[in-house]
C-alpha cells in the first residue's frame, strides 16, 4: 500500500494547520477547528434602529386644517407595519405624478415608514398631522 501518512479514507490529501498558514490569521492558527470569522468592515454599519430612535424622538410637524387639498384618502387605522405602506404604495400606482394621497393610520412606525418609502420611491413626503384619538394623517404627492 505504501505510505498512508497524510491520505484520508477516499484517497484525497488531509490538509494540516501548516500548510494552510499563509491563508487563516494568527489566532485561527491556534485552533483549526474554529470556523473562519468574518472580518470587521472598514465603514461603519448603520442599522434601521438607530433611525428609529431618532424619529420617534422627533415631534410631528402640526399643520392646521384646511380645506381638502388631496386627491385621495386612505384609511389604514388599526394597520400595523408594513400594511399602511403597501397600501399607500398601491394607492399612489393609480395617481397621476403630482397628485397628493392622504393616509390616515394609528401605527407609529408609519412617521418613519412612510417617509423612507417616499424617498426611496421618488415621491415627496409632504407632512403629519395629528388627529384625535391616536391618529395621524400624512400626505405624499406622487413623484
Amino acid at each position: 500500500m505504501g505510505n498512508t501518512q497524510g491520505l484520508r479514507k477516499d484517497k484525497t490529501p488531509a490538509v494540516s494547520a501548516t500548510s494552510m498558514a499563509g491563508s487563516k490569521p494568527a489566532s485561527m492558527m491556534s485552533n483549526p477547528n474554529i470556523a473562519p470569522v468574518i472580518p470587521a468592515s472598514p465603514r461603519p454599519v448603520t442599522t434601521p434602529l438607530c433611525h428609529i430612535a431618532v424619529a420617534l424622538l422627533q415631534r410631528l410637524r402640526y399643520v392646521p386644517a384646511m380645506a381638502q387639498d388631496w386627491d385621495i384618502e386612505i384609511d389604514c387605522e388599526g394597520l400595523l407595519c408594513p400594511l399602511p405602506v403597501l397600501r399607500a404604495r398601491k394607492a399612489l400606482i393609480s395617481l397621476q405624478p403630482g397628485q397628493i394621497l392622504r393616509l390616515r393610520a394609528t401605527d407609529r412606525m408609519a412617521a418613519i415608514d412612510l417617509p423612507h418609502f417616499c424617498t426611496q420611491s421618488g415621491h415627496a413626503f409632504l407632512d403629519a398631522t395629528p388627529l384625535p384619538e391616536g391618529v395621524t394623517a400624512y400626505r405624499i404627492r406622487r413623484g
